[in-house]
């Protein structure tokens, strides 16, 4: 009769080689998801940033009175506040052109704002609104 194996405590080399492609197979595939994720939290944090300045920038347009709007250049940091050219992140160029057309008669006028910027990586981002000369 022969004497009983002695029992094996661990794993052999094919068992942890097996266990690491198994991992690395769902862990890949997680790390690319999370990769996308943080660029989509990103790029939608960029969107609501400019959509907010947007809406400042648009609403201090609509306080002015109906003639004097004008092409106007805004430097801007992270927070939105107007800094010295060449130390903005965003820089938003706000273009007023009058609409034409049967039904316009010089009484509408298109804003637009534009984003540039190191903050917008190579991107931009475009809002535009029409306002109408409210005054008799």
């Amino acid at each position: 009769m022969k004497p009983p194996s002695p029992r094996k405590n661990g794993f052999t080399l094919v068992e942890v080689a097996i266990a690491l492609g198994v991992v690395s197979f769902t862990l890949v595939p997680l790390l690319v998801l999370i990769s996308q994720a943080f660029n989509s939290m990103q790029a939608s944090n960029e969107e609501v940033r400019c959509s907010v300045l947007a809406q400042r920038i648009i609403a201090d347009a609509q306080m002015k009175p109906f003639s004097s709007l004008a092409d106007t250049s805004y430097f801007l940091d992270l927070e939105g506040r107007q800094v010295p050219k060449g130390k903005e992140v965003l820089n938003a160029e706000m273009k007023v052109e009058n609409v034409t057309g049967l039904l316009a008669s010089g009484q509408l006028r298109r804003v637009r704002v534009k984003f540039t910027g190191a903050a917008l990586g190579q991107g931009s981002r475009t809002y535009s609104i029409t306002l109408s000369n409210t005054a008799p």
